[in-house]
């Protein structure tokens, strides 16, 4: 991870590592092991050198994903994974806050924006630093002084987490200013769905019900039903099944508008017995009320009862 030549070859021994270590947390109930955060660390210094590249500096800074993670387990938990992932952060943070402080403050804008490779792997690699931080007020101040979409987003996501005033200015002006591009618009939405909150739920319901979601428009449909499922595994595996309830309805209303979309869906609850045994019957809870639906399209009816099946 840190010392072979190979760019592709740091990247993976680092994400490889990475999963060991956030595997070995979880199993042994452990504190993060000091020999990961100084390499952690090493990493943090190389990417302030004027040789570094920020691109890869930005990928091998990224932790393995919850989903990722939940691959490589048996008896899966994704709160519990984001829990420790987050925690993991958290220890990265209060070692290096500065050094991070540092990477963000050196990848700040100094020209006009551009499009070439070292610039976008320099926003990138800024975003990353935003995230590790995980400072409220520097995304919004990120936010507010963006001239470009990376920036913005990247901004959007950290704040999206967040319950307080900052990110709801933040996504208010992003809406107002963004209203009349409908990709953007459904990026708008993503963005919210997939943020972890404990209240996610509250988030989703409001979405629902904002005047621009419309369950008819694919697009829409799929940026808050889809990306909450397959992009937000801590909040739609909740222990108490709000996140598998929330789906149900989706694909019980959809049935009747798109069962193509509804089919698709359904591809989170078709590995059921992957997670632990309470979410297990949850979610097949989930797939027998969706079966139970009168006038269930062939499309729902099929895969609904292969994953009950299987």
């Amino acid at each position: 991870m840190i010392h072979d030549s190979d760019g592709f070859n740091q990247w993976e021994a680092g994400q490889t590592y990475a999963l060991r270590t956030i595997n070995k947390i979880l199993d042994e109930k452990c504190i993060p092991p000091k020999a990961f955060l100084e390499s952690y660390g090493q990493i943090l210094e190389n990417a302030l050198k004027p040789d570094s590249d920020p691109d890869l500096a930005a990928r091998a800074l990224t932790l393995p994903e919850v989903s990722y993670i939940g691959q490589h387990r048996e008896n899966v938990d994704p709160p519990t994974i984001y829990k420790i992932r987050h925690d993991l952060i958290a220890a990265i943070r209060g070692e290096y806050g500065d050094l991070i402080q540092k990477i963000y403050g050196a990848n700040m804008p100094v020209n006009e924006f551009s499009l070439s490779g070292e610039a976008m792997a320099r926003r990138a690699l800024r975003n990353v630093a935003l995230r590790l931080l995980d400072d409220p007020h520097l995304a919004k101040a990120q936010y507010d002084a963006a001239d470009n979409m990376t920036a913005r987003v990247g901004a959007l996501r950290v704040l999206a987490d967040k319950d307080g005033a900052l990110g709801q200015a933040a996504f208010d002006d992003f809406y107002d200013r963004f209203k009349e591009h409908a990709l953007v618009v459904d990026k708008w939405f993503s963005i919210q769905a997939m943020a972890a909150r404990d209240d996610i739920m509250n988030v989703l319901e409001k979405l629902r019900r904002h005047l621009d979601f419309n369950i008819k428009n694919p697009n829409r449909a799929r940026s808050l039903f889809s990306s909450f499922a397959h992009s937000n595994p801590a909040g739609f595996h909740m222990a108490d099944g709000s996140g598998y309830r929330f789906l149900t309805e989706a694909v019980i209303e959809l049935n009747g508008v798109n069962p193509q979309i509804a089919a698709r869906l359904l591809t989170p609850l078709r590995e059921w017995r992957r997670y632990t045994s309470d979410r297990q019957e949850k979610m097949k809870q989930a797939l027998q009320k969706i079966l139970d639906t009168p006038k269930l399209s062939p499309d729902v009816f099929e895969i609904a009862s292969k994953s009950l099946r299987n």
